[in-house]
Parts: structure tokens; sequence; C-alpha cells
């Protein structure tokens, strides 16, 4: 695994109950990452905290801790009901924040980073790949300030649903990746990279093709568990059987459950989060253009929300190895 790049490492933020937790370091919350949407015209980004739903509205765990640039932490004080949960229940919730450059160390995902659905269609993603995730190892912090550690592993499943109590229907349509986790990573962005041997061909390539990309996979919710029964040793083997009721613990199987990063994009475009996006970038729109409104026609109006919505969206880049659409195949 190369080096991990500093920006994935600055991306992610650590969640508390509470502005006093989070300054004086409990041992309690999650992780969550910063994405950002571009804004038409020229005029920046639109940062927003997306974390797991089970941490901000099931824990409670709503306040976002940033590091400052003079080495310290400060708590960005959120209310929980300030987090937009996915209409569809999946286990994401997303807020708005506006980290200030001089004073925060920040860094963010862009939106078009995200993998999407045409990506696995086209086996940009799949089984093997590489990942790794940036989060929280509640045991060794950084206490006062976020040190964060990063975990490695493997694409282990395409998406399927995963029994996951966190949500209304008990399920979760979440890639498997074999990765370590524990408490405290529940909303860390897991990030997937191909490696230039391709099994596929059993060819090493170097030609930098959209396949050896670093994207966004998605976000741990969590380890995926089983339940192991609780034994008794009996020590008289002659006593009949009898019907029995027996205890249950979780045990953690090895694989990571993962929310797909275009469950995220899905969020950014529900009506709630999608107004609020055209809101903040009409806003800063207008504050780069030195207080002059934007044109207010239905028609501009109608074609700014497009801009905005297209921005979400990338579609992915023809497979090496397959022939792009409307053109002939000259191999």
């Amino acid at each position: 695994m190369p080096r991990i790049a500093r920006r994935y490492i600055e991306s992610i933020f650590y969640l508390y109950p509470s502005a006093e937790d989070a300054l004086a370091g409990e041992e309690a919350g999650g992780t969550g990452v910063l994405i950002g949407v571009d804004i038409p015209q020229g005029a920046g980004f639109i940062v927003l905290a997306v974390a797991a739903r089970h941490t901000v509205h099931k824990h409670g765990c709503s306040v976002i801790r940033f590091n400052t640039r003079d080495g310290k932490a400060d708590a960005i004080d959120l209310d929980s009901v300030e987090w937009f949960e996915h209409p569809d229940g999946d286990d994401l919730a997303v807020a708005f924040v506006h980290p200030d450059p001089g004073r925060h160390v920040f860094s963010f995902i862009p939106a078009l980073q995200c993998v999407n659905r045409g990506h696995v269609e086209r086996e940009s993603v799949g089984l093997g790949d590489e990942v790794f995730m940036v989060g929280r190892f509640v045991n060794c912090d950084g206490d006062l300030i976020n040190v964060p550690s990063v975990r490695f592993g493997h694409v282990s499943m395409m998406p399927i649903a995963i029994e996951h109590e966190d949500t209304p229907t008990g399920v979760q349509e979440s890639f498997a990746v074999e990765m370590l986790s524990r408490p405290g990573y529940s909303g860390s962005p897991v990030f997937v990279w191909r490696g230039p041997w391709d099994t596929a061909t059993g060819m090493y390539s170097i030609n930098g093709a959209d396949d050896h990309i670093v994207r966004l996979l998605g976000i741990n919710w969590g380890f995926v568990s089983e339940h192991a029964e609780v034994r008794e040793k009996t020590i008289l083997a002659s006593l009949p059987q009898v019907e029995r009721s027996v205890k249950y613990v979780s045990q953690n199987t090895g694989l990571n459950g993962v929310v797909p990063a275009w469950r995220i994009i899905d969020l950014l475009e529900s009506p709630q989060v999608k107004k609020r996006i055209v809101e903040e970038a009409r806003a800063s729109v207008k504050k780069k253009r030195g207080g002059a409104e934007l044109a207010s026609a239905a028609g501009n109006q109608r074609r700014f929300e497009e801009a905005v919505t297209n921005l979400l969206k990338t579609p992915p880049k023809p497979h090496r190895d397959e022939p792009q659409r409307g053109k002939k195949n000259e191999g």
C-alpha cells in the first residue's frame, strides 16, 4: 500500500455527544468525513459533514471536533436536528458546516470522487480491490487533538443487503470489506484503489487508467457480526437431554459493512438537502459578485439547480478494455 496522502487524513473529523466532551477528549462518539460540492461559476465549494446516522441520532453524537492551526482542537456544537437523515433510512446523515481555513486544519473529498453505480457496472470497482479507512481509534485517538488511524483491507463482496439493526428495514445495502474495525470507526470514509497489476489480463499497467484513481467507496457503519453461543461445560454426562435457553454474544466476522458512496449522493440530492445546497451556492456566488443577485427568472433558477445537480455526479470513464459508445472498435 502506498503512503496515504495528507488530504485523506485531514478530511475526517471526530464526533462527540457535547462540546465539553469534545474538548475534554472523552472516549465516546465516532468519525465523519467532509464532502465538498463544487459551486457553479467558480465560487468555491460547499462543505458538508457526512457521518453514520446511528452515531448522530441513536447515540446522540452530533458535535464535530476539528484540529486548529495552533495545535489545539475546536468543537463545532451542532444539534442533532441540524443533521439530515437519508430519506430511505440508510445509515447516513449529513450536516452543513463552515470550517474556517484560517483557523481549522481540514480537507474534503470532492463529491465527484465518490464511487457511483456506473463504476460497479463497468467493473472499475470489484472484488479484491484494495481499500483503506481513515478513522478514530478510541483507545488511542490523540486525546485532546484528532490523531486519526488508517486501516487496510480488500473488497470482499459487492453491494448486497446486509443485516443492520440501526436501519428501519433491518438491512443496509453495503459493500462487505475485509478489514479490522471496532467502535469509534462508525462513519469513517473507506477509499478504494486498484494497483497497476491487473489479474484479469495478467498485465502490469502504468498508463494512468481510470481504474487506478483513488475513490470514496463509502461510509463504514460497523463490523458485520454473528451470534456465538456461550457454552457451559456439563459435568454429569448421564443427565438426560433437556430443553434449555442459551445466551449469545456478538462476534466480529472480520467483515465490515460499508454504505456505498452513491447513497451519499442520493442523500445530497434529496429535496431538503438539495434546496439548502442551492441556497448556499447562490449565496456564495452573490458574495463573489460583491452582492450582485443572480437572475431570479424561473429558467435561470432551473439551470442553476441543474448545474448543482450535475456537479454531484460523474459518469464513469469507459474501462480501458471497452470501446467507447458511438465509436467502432478498431481492434
